[in-house]
């Protein structure tokens, strides 16, 4: 997986309002970042950016169980993997080491 590749689906992800797939997930007109395991804190703040958390089990209702590591194996991610996906479902960015700073500049260059 790279940017600019469709972002694939994953289904069966187990969330505070029961299963659902990704793609239900990201629907809508904002952006959506894949937070994975203990990838650090995330402020997008003005940005309009749907944080979904994705670990062992949902505690609130931007959290994601990935029961099977359908997500992980999906995008190849790591323990502190950030993917940001754009409102057309195409991938933005990927950042294994967990770069913040790298998805505000994202944001910030496309305005």
């Amino acid at each position: 997986m790279r940017a600019g590749d469709r972002a694939p689906d994953a289904t069966g992800l187990t969330t505070a309002h029961g299963e659902l797939g990704l793609f239900d997930l990201t629907r809508g007109t904002h952006f959506t970042l894949l937070s994975f395991g203990t990838a650090p804190a995330v402020d997008v703040a003005p940005y309009d950016v749907r944080i979904l958390h994705v670990g062992a089990r949902p505690t609130g209702p931007d959290d994601i169980a990935d029961t099977g590591d359908r997500l992980a194996d999906a995008y190849g991610a790591t323990g502190t993997t950030l993917v940001l996906i754009r409102p057309d479902g195409y991938i933005a960015m990927i950042s294994d080491a967990g770069d913040v700073p790298a998805v505000r500049r994202y944001l910030s260059a496309i305005g």
